[in-house]
C-alpha cells in the first residue's frame, strides 16, 4: 500500500513540474495576481479598516526660552561666518 501512495505521489509531483515548466507564463500570472490580492487584504486591514487616531492637542510643545537661545546662536554663527568670509587671508599657493 505504501508503494502505492508513494507512486501517486511521484506522479502527481511529475505532473507539477512538467505543468510548471511548460506553462510557466502563466504560474508566473497566477502568483503575480495573487501576491497583489494578498498585498491589497493587507493594506485593507492595517490602513484601511483600523480606526484612526485624532488627538485632542498638538504634540509639539515650544519652550520658548530655548527656541530664542537656539535664534540668538544661530544668528551669532551667522555673523561670525560672516566676518570669516569677509578677513581676506595671505595666498598660501605664492
Amino acid at each position: 500500500m505504501n508503494l502505492r501512495l508513494g507512486g501517486r505521489f511521484k506522479n502527481s509531483y511529475n505532473y507539477l513540474i512538467f505543468f510548471l515548466k511548460e506553462r510557466a507564463i502563466l504560474c508566473l500570472a497566477i502568483l503575480l495576481v495573487a501576491a497583489f490580492i494578498t498585498a491589497g487584504f493587507v493594506f485593507y486591514s492595517y490602513a484601511l479598516k483600523s480606526p484612526s487616531v485624532i488627538p485632542d492637542e498638538p504634540t509639539i510643545k515650544i519652550n520658548q526660552d530655548i527656541y530664542q537661545k537656539v535664534i540668538r546662536d544661530l544668528e551669532s554663527r551667522q555673523t561670525n561666518i560672516k566676518q570669516g568670509i569677509e578677513k581676506n587671508y595671505r595666498d598660501i599657493f605664492k
